[in-house]
């Protein structure tokens, strides 16, 4: 099943958000289950797809965009900021990620 232009990983069937208020984040260096959103442009959320289906939020802030920048603009700043998100909770997981 494809979300947000991606394939889900094996298992999943359904979606964390509606599609229309969730824009997934390409964050680099993400485990096949993970995946980063920023959830109608106010919060980053990094979730993992569980073996039964299920979906676990790993991590989240608040992060509102700028009306002043661009959408690409924006979403590049909340990428910045997923990426920064994931390296702290695989510094401070006792599992790494």
């Amino acid at each position: 099943m494809s979300m947000f232009g991606w394939s889900m990983p094996a298992g999943c069937s359904g979606t964390p958000y509606d599609e229309a208020g969730a824009e997934e984040l390409k964050v680099p260096d993400l485990p096949k289950h993970v995946a980063a959103f920023w959830v109608e442009g106010e919060v980053i959320e990094i979730h993992r797809f569980l073996p039964e289906g299920d979906v676990e939020v790993l991590t989240r802030c608040d992060h509102l965009g700028d009306d002043e920048l661009s959408e690409a603009q924006n979403t590049a700043n909340a990428t910045d900021v997923a990426i920064r998100m994931w390296a702290e909770y695989v510094e401070d997981s006792p599992t790494g990620g």
